[in-house]
């Protein structure tokens, strides 16, 4: 991290609280035919909204910039707070961070929680509406997948309620943070309660975007995103 500057860390937090989402200087909103690509949509305090329809692996996404790395002085901390709009029965979900700004779901895990990469590098939570309970916590480094582990330590979610399932629920948020180490390692928190650890998780020195997408299923479904934040050291 940078010594000669009171400034050490970057920082960027985007409340989404304005008449419509720069596409153009902070964000990539990518989405398939029959998507609907994020936007602002009116709600209290701002919110930003995306959506797929019924025809299956159509994509919508929402990243950032690829200029993040966890080796400038970490740690590398990105946050999301989200919540899913109509359902959560099918289709899959990532919320992290990713090495790329294509159209695609840089990581997925199937019915049986065997992981699929798209990206090279990237950590974040996984959920596939059709398989089982809990988001997982997943990463892949230079090609070669992690094991996804289930995010199923006990916290208090967004209602005050104290749980161990981290399955979505339909209408509430959730708060999804990943903090990368200067080695690379991995760890994963829901609702401020840590959940898990991936260890060697990406490569340290590989620059990296905030990165939300998910793909559609058998049913029509949205996504709500309050906020995005990332952290790093300065260089």
């Amino acid at each position: 991290m940078a010594v000669d500057t009171s400034f050490g860390k970057v920082r960027q937090f985007d409340d989404f609280n304005r008449v419509a989402i720069d596409t153009t200087n902070l964000w990539n909103a990518n989405n398939d035919a029959g998507g609907t690509a994020f936007a602002i949509n009116a709600q209290a305090n701002g919110v930003v909204r995306g959506g797929v329809d019924t025809d299956d692996n159509d994509n919508t996404n929402l990243n950032g910039p690829v200029i993040y790395r966890p080796s400038a002085g970490g740690p590398l901390i990105c946050e999301w707070r989200i919540k899913t709009v109509t359902s959560v029965a099918d289709g899959e979900t990532f919320v992290g961070m990713s090495d790329a700004t294509t159209d695609e779901l840089p990581i997925q895990v199937g019915t049986t929680d065997v992981q699929t990469d798209a990206a090279s590098d990237a950590a974040g939570f996984c959920y596939t509406g059709a398989g089982t309970a809990n988001w997982k916590a997943c990463a892949v480094r230079a090609d070669a997948s992690g094991t996804p582990v289930a995010c199923d330590n006990p916290r208090t979610d967004a209602t005050g309620a104290s749980v161990t399932v981290s399955t979505p629920v339909v209408g509430r948020y959730q708060t999804l943070r990943t903090v990368a180490n200067e080695d690379g390692d991995v760890d994963f928190y829901i609702d401020g309660s840590w959940q898990a650890r991936i260890d060697a998780a990406v490569t340290a020195g590989t620059l990296e975007n905030q990165f939300l997408a998910f793909l559609s299923g058998g049913t029509a479904r949205s996504v709500d995103v309050d906020y995005a934040y990332v952290s790093v050291g300065r260089v």
